[in-house]
């Protein structure tokens, strides 16, 4: 990161980890290594899903992105953190968006660690869904992100996830929740996936409120192809100022004389194709 002063880690320790002694040493390590950062925080709590982990960090964490992570995953893009804020400028208006960086395995094709703005979590009063056991956090949110036509793929920025299928070795995290006595967690949480489409339709019905009143809140939409008409006007009537506005299938016309608008005919929508 560049601006370490904008950003923050915090970190989720079961309680019962036999490496706990170490990662109580490590925070204390890591408040002197990286003091130039926003907040370095570590939760020592007890052992519970990741999709509850993520929520406890996520009420603690005090930015304006939220960012999905894992021990396994190394940031190599230099200034990502830069880059980043760049690239969420376009979703300024209603800071709704599922974004995601390069990781090495998935490219486009999945968002395995979304990022989502603080508005998003507001509105929902979750980052994660909660209910599962290990897996399909990321899947969820996705899932919510492309309901909505808000996913954004940002393939320069790379952080690279060192999964075990692809030649990283498998950690007790991994294990136990996927060979050991829990059984395989992630074919418990595709049921729970699949039997939860409606939480997630109305996760997108009460994010899609916010991207209306963001749309609403602008007075001209800057839309590049709108089309604007003269009328001349005669002794009695002033010119008429027509500007079209494609909206979907369907478009708006604003008729102004001079500086008001026209009170009958203004907003009137037409149902014609653009």
């Amino acid at each position: 990161a560049t601006l370490k002063e904008n950003v923050e880690m915090l970190f989720y320790v079961d309680n019962d980890d036999p490496a706990i002694d170490a990662y109580k040493s490590l925070e204390l390590h890591s408040r002197k290594e990286f003091e130039d950062f926003k907040n370095i925080k570590f939760i020592f709590g007890e052992p519970q899903s990741v999709s509850i982990s993520w929520n406890d960090l996520a009420e603690k964490c005090t930015g304006d992105v939220l960012i999905m992570g894992n021990d396994d995953l190394v940031y190599q893009t230099p200034s990502w953190d830069e880059l980043l804020d760049v690239e969420l400028k376009q979703f300024e208006k209603d800071e709704i968006y599922v974004a995601y960086m390069e990781d090495g395995i998935n490219g486009e094709r999945h968002c395995a660690f979304p990022i989502v703005s603080r508005v998003w979590y507001n509105c929902l009063g979750r980052f994660t869904p909660g209910i599962f056991n290990f897996g399909y956090n990321d899947t969820f949110i996705f899932e919510v992100g492309q309901m909505l036509n808000r996913t954004h793929f940002m393939p320069h920025i790379r952080a690279e996830h060192l999964h075990f299928s692809k030649g990283a070795p498998m950690d007790d995290t991994y294990a136990r929740n996927r060979t050991q006595e829990k059984g395989n967690l992630y074919a418990k949480d595709k049921l729970i996936f699949d039997k939860t489409r409606a939480v997630r339709q109305k996760d997108r019905d009460r994010l899609r409120e916010l991207i209306g009143i963001g749309k609403a809140t602008k007075l001209m939409p800057k839309i590049p192809d709108a089309k604007q008409v003269i009328l001349k006007g005669n002794g009695e009537n002033p010119p008429i100022r027509i500007i079209i506005y494609p909206i979907s299938s369907n478009f708006w016309l604003k008729l102004l004389i001079e500086d008001s608008i026209l009170g009958d005919l203004a907003n009137k929508k037409l149902e014609t194709s653009w």
